[in-house]
């Protein structure tokens, strides 16, 4: 899975603490076994629209607080908060 392994690099390389993957184009029971394998505490997707689409945003609370607010066919609705800004 390439994907999972490019991941896995921007971890360690990156150390981000949100992660936005867009045109994901898997499925909804491929994307719950790959997701928890990416080494994110937290995780919501969108899945794929026929032939295009899919997204998924993984992240790890502790420097940032994230709320998912809603989700919609293209769109992820979210309200963070970057807790080292008080």
């Amino acid at each position: 899975m390439q994907v999972l392994q490019e991941v896995q690099f921007l971890k360690c390389t990156h150390k981000p603490n949100i992660l936005f993957i867009l045109e994901t184009m898997v499925n909804e029971n491929n994307i719950r076994n790959i997701l928890p394998q990416m080494d994110f505490e937290h995780f919501g997707f969108v899945v794929r629209s026929n032939h295009s689409g899919g997204v998924a945003v993984l992240w790890n609370n502790g420097i940032v607080c994230v709320s998912v607010l809603r989700k919609e066919q293209e769109a992820i609705h979210m309200l963070v908060h970057d807790t080292t800004k008080g």
